[in-house]
Order: C-alpha cells, then sequence, then structure tokens
C-alpha cells in the first residue's frame, strides 16, 4: 500500500450548487469532476444529495487525514481502518 498515489485531481474540492445539481469542482475552477441530483425514486431528495456533494467535495481531505494518522506509526484498530479506507480510496480494492 506505500506505493500508491492519488492519479486523480490534486487539489482542495469544494460543492457547488446550480440551482439544479451540486458540482463537484475543484476549488476557485468551474470544472465539474463530478454532479448529484435529486433522485427521488431511489430516495436522493435536496438534503441527501447536499450531503452526498459535501462527502464527495471532503474526499482529498480525509484522504490526507488518513494518510497523516498512518504517518504517526500506531498500530490500532483506527489505523487498520484508515488503512483500508485509503487502500479502498487509492485503488478501489479493499
Amino acid at each position: 500500500m506505500d506505493n500508491l498515489e492519488f492519479k486523480g485531481t490534486n487539489t482542495k474540492w469544494e460543492s457547488v450548487y446550480n440551482g439544479l445539481y451540486y458540482y463537484i469542482t475543484p476549488v476557485g475552477n468551474a470544472q465539474a469532476l463530478a454532479s448529484t441530483q435529486i433522485n427521488e425514486y431511489i430516495g436522493i431528495d435536496q438534503d441527501t444529495m447536499a450531503a452526498n456533494a459535501n462527502l464527495i467535495a471532503a474526499a482529498p481531505d480525509l484522504l490526507e487525514a488518513l494518510q497523516l494518522i498512518l504517518s504517526e506509526g500506531e498500530h490500532s484498530i483506527s489505523v487498520m481502518t484508515a488503512k483500508k479506507a485509503i487502500q479502498k480510496a487509492l485503488s478501489g480494492e479493499l
């Protein structure tokens, strides 16, 4: 796992609401990386759409925080959980 690196857009992300969708963009850039939308058929209402967008936009910060935890060399359940989350984020595998 130590040789994995993030290959996505390497900057802070934010969610921006345009009245219909939340777009996830690099901070200060209008280019969308992803978007969320309301889909009442599967239970995604306005609040759920906003929460999903916020979680996606926080992904780079969460990854950075998990990597920082691991750099401190702790060997606990939380560190093992963090390792699994980083593995999933960087490779899509558990």
